[in-house]
């Protein structure tokens, strides 16, 4: 058995030869699993001298090809054979949904097989098999009636009909979307499209069985028909972070996705998942800016009109992140110190064969602390996530920004000790005296109980933002490194810490503007805030 697991992984003998995990190993294979071993160690044979990949693609396609014989691919005939299941859900009213799921769990096992530690592709191309699939062209010409699909191809629409495989060759348009991806779509391929789209949504969510890769299937058909009558729908991203360590948990849920250690199988969809430590995971909006006819001519090269709504939908992801970052941030038992850095982004469209990826060559350098992921942190971090993307108001949107530079991606201790402080005036700047109602407005946020300590950090605050305007302002002497090292860490301390404590006032932290949250704190809302949650403290602990 090592043999055929070494050439085609276990995950695809355990689907073939019918076996679960728990007897996978050292199992006596019955009669009918034998001989499916047998068959497969033929194919080992006849493909032993190809190059790996050239290999894995010969065998994935021997095994998913439709034979007519069989009325299925040679892998669902071999599981069947061992007694496994092979049905599909009844999709009622819904040809091209029924025919999709057959397609699906035909091809499903070319998803399956082992492949080479270099190989990107998602499986081998269904086009092998669906070009012999008697159902084929008529999903196709389905789809271009359908009430909502046909939208995809706008100068075929309710006018082609294709009697063979060949006609349906120049089925295509030119989609956009606000991924900024885009480009020819092909009819013939969009089966390609859902079933890889899928398959990769299962593999991120470690759930790949035959009977979750087909409700998956239906799911992102849904979201095509969607897309195609101008909806918005919401896909997957995935974000590789590096500067994060796990405890005693693996992963833990957040609202809209899950932050977790990286696994073996995403490779595949996380660039550089070897330098990867955590990927965290929620869903975006996302939908086509446009749908076209393919022209004569080169027109369709211009992308001009679109590029505000990618800009935005970029921004507006960005934002997602920072968001998750900053709470990961707050809910740190380390202080103002620890930070998960970005290496790398993957959105999960529909549209698209593989997912939109982007990643920095190598991970970045940083002088944070490691975000220490233990069961207690789990919790904050949940807790604050939650906080976060419910509360955070746009206009602290410089401060969140300049928070995760300052404590993760700033290695000039300048430029931290700069970033940190435009977060404070981000919070509480005003005119005139700015210093004055900056440095003043943190002293009273962070100690409003005691004068000398207040009037102590206001002191202390005061001189880092005149160091600061020292910097910006291009005066002559220039600080030490040895002072900015410290004011920077204090200054970023600070800004973690007022951020923290904006949160147990509502009203300070969705004020207006800066100015008017730097009046409120100077007007004394901090302290009475502060009486206030002290004797609902002491009432409660009397009341116990």
């Amino acid at each position: 058995m090592q043999d055929l697991l070494d050439v085609y992984g276990q995950p695809l003998l355990q689907f073939i030869l019918n076996l679960p995990d728990t007897e996978f190993d050292g199992r006596a294979l019955s009669e009918e699993q034998a001989e499916a071993s047998q068959v497969l160690r033929e194919l080992c044979e006849q493909t032993r001298d190809q190059d790996e990949t050239v290999r894995w693609l010969n065998l994935s396609s021997m095994l998913t090809a439709f034979v007519p014989e069989l009325q299925t691919s040679a892998a669902i005939h071999f599981r069947s054979h061992c007694g496994g299941a092979t049905e599909t859900p009844l999709v009622e009213d819904d040809s091209i949904g029924q025919n999709l799921l057959v397609f699906a769990r035909d091809v499903y096992a070319g998803f399956l097989v082992k492949r080479p530690a270099s190989e990107w592709m998602g499986g081998m191309p269904a086009a092998h098999y669906l070009g012999k699939h008697p159902k084929f062209v008529e999903f196709c010409n389905s789809v271009l009636k359908d009430q909502r699909l046909k939208f995809l191809f706008p100068g075929h629409m309710d006018t082609t009909t294709a009697n063979s495989f060949a006609e349906l060759i120049g089925v295509s348009s030119i989609t956009f979307t606000v991924a900024g991806g885009g480009g020819g779509m092909q009819l013939v391929m969009l089966v390609d499209n859902i079933l890889r789209s899928a398959y990769a949504r299962c593999s991120l969510n470690d759930e790949v069985s035959l009977a979750h890769f087909l409700r998956v299937t239906l799911d992102v058909l849904e979201e095509l028909r969607e897309l195609a009558a101008g909806r918005s729908v919401s896909v997957p991203v995935a974000v590789g972070l590096v500067n994060v360590s796990f405890a005693d948990l693996d992963r833990l849920s957040l609202p809209n996705g899950e932050l977790r250690r990286v696994r073996e199988a995403d490779a595949n969809y996380v660039p550089k998942s070897d330098q990867t430590e955590a990927v965290l995971t929620f869903e975006v909006p996302f939908k086509l800016l446009a749908k076209k006819k393919v022209p004569d001519d080169d027109s369709f090269l211009d992308h001009g009109p679109y590029v505000p709504h990618v800009e935005k939908w970029r921004n507006g992801l960005q934002e997602a992140i920072n968001l998750r970052l900053l709470a990961i941030m707050l809910a740190s038992t380390s202080g103002h110190r620890a930070a998960a850095i970005v290496i790398s982004q993957s959105v999960f469209d529909p549209i698209s064969m593989m997912p939109h990826m982007s990643w920095q060559e190598h991970a970045p350098a940083t002088t944070a602390e490691k975000v220490c992921i233990a069961r207690e942190e789990a919790e904050q971090i949940q807790i604050w996530t939650e906080k976060v993307l419910r509360e955070q108001p746009k206009n602290l949107g410089v401060a969140m920004r300049r928070i995760i530079s300052a404590v993760g991606t700033r290695m000039d201790p300048v430029d931290g000790l700069v970033d940190a402080v435009l977060a404070w005036e981000n919070m509480f700047s005003g005119t005139p005296e700015t210093s004055l109602r900056v440095c003043g407005s943190l002293a009273i946020l962070l100690e409003p109980d005691d004068f000398n300590k207040r009037n102590s950090l206001y002191g202390e605050l005061a001189k880092i933002y005149g160091t600061r305007s020292d910097i910006v302002h291009g005066k002559a002497n220039e600080p030490s490194t040895a002072q900015v090292l410290e004011q920077r860490a204090r200054a970023v301390e600070i800004a973690v810490q007022a951020m923290r404590r904006l949160y147990e006032f509502p009203d300070l932290l969705q004020a207006e503007n800066s100015s008017v949250r730097g009046k409120n704190v100077m007007l004394g809302r901090v302290q009475a805030g502060s009486q206030t949650v002290a004797g609902e403290r002491s009432g409660a602990g009397a009341g116990e």
